[in-house]
């Protein structure tokens, strides 16, 4: 279209939004429609803020949990492996200190009298905490 056409039909529907409505009121006045939306408000409701923080503060929390709840795991994995190492230390230093002296070829031979002096020597010395056992094979 021409731009005077454009121009005709731009006044002819404001000039039938200005006429008065058939009840006879005059026509509520027409606001030209915004350009553009206005910003949204800067600012935050009270209410807002509170959900804000707290939403921060249960995140931290559960960050905190994670954190506390991998370290145990950590924790319990190296404690355990330290146990492992400190009985098999334990094992090799009653193996070598306390049974090794008292293998002799009556033991080897099965006699009963070695037997009852290894089982004597056995309990003495090794049968205490953190030796539960001691097996001989």
């Amino acid at each position: 279209m021409p731009p005077r056409a454009l121009n005709a039909t731009f006044a002819t529907v404001t000039a039938t939004t200005d006429a008065p409505s058939k009840a006879g009121h005059p026509p509520e006045p027409s606001t030209p429609a915004p350009a553009h939306r206005p910003p949204p408000p800067r600012g935050r409701s009270a209410r807002e803020e509170r959900w804000a923080i707290a939403q921060f503060a249960a995140s931290a929390l559960a960050a905190a949990a994670l954190v506390i709840v991998l370290a145990l795991v950590a924790f319990q994995r190296a404690g355990r492996a330290e146990a492992v190492a400190t009985a098999e230390e334990v094992s090799r230093v009653a193996a070598q200190g306390v049974i090794a002296p008292e293998i002799d070829p009556a033991l080897l031979a099965g006699a009963a009298p070695a037997r009852e002096r290894l089982d004597r020597r056995v309990r003495q010395t090794l049968l205490r905490e953190p030796v539960l056992r001691v097996v001989v094979f």
